[in-house]
């Protein structure tokens, strides 16, 4: 992957632990926790958006209604009649997230108290 936000390069962060590389080190295991949470939560959401926007408007109200009240076996089997592979969707918007969060601490760090300022980047 060549792909890049700012200057931090997705093969950066590619097989590296996110707290290792926001230097979340002093994170309790309770905020560590949270943090992971948050992260799967919205690379969760990217990747539903992404599929959604690859269906017509048909295929987005089908999706709708089996989000709604399908079972996630119905929906795995949505996925693959769309030919959307999750698990490597999910992993290139893991690689951009992380590359996403990453930029954005370094962008932070620079202020006083880096720790409370991570903390309160992160939301945690």
């Amino acid at each position: 992957m060549s792909d890049s936000t700012d200057d931090i390069k997705l093969e950066d962060v590619e097989g590296k632990d996110i707290i290792d590389l926001i230097g979340g080190k002093d994170l309790s295991e309770d905020e560590k926790v949270e943090l992971y949470t948050k992260m799967l939560s919205t690379i969760r959401l990217r990747v539903m958006d992404l599929f959604d926007a690859s269906l017509s408007d048909e295929e987005q109200k089908a999706f709708a209604n089996l989000l709604a009240t399908g079972t996630e076996d119905d929906l795995n089997k949505f996925y693959e009649e769309k030919n959307f592979d999750v698990p490597q969707v999910m992993a290139e918007e893991a690689l951009k997230y992380k590359a996403e969060l990453l930029a954005y601490v370094k962008s932070i760090k620079n202020a006083g108290n880096a720790q409370a300022d991570l903390k309160v980047a992160l939301g945690i």
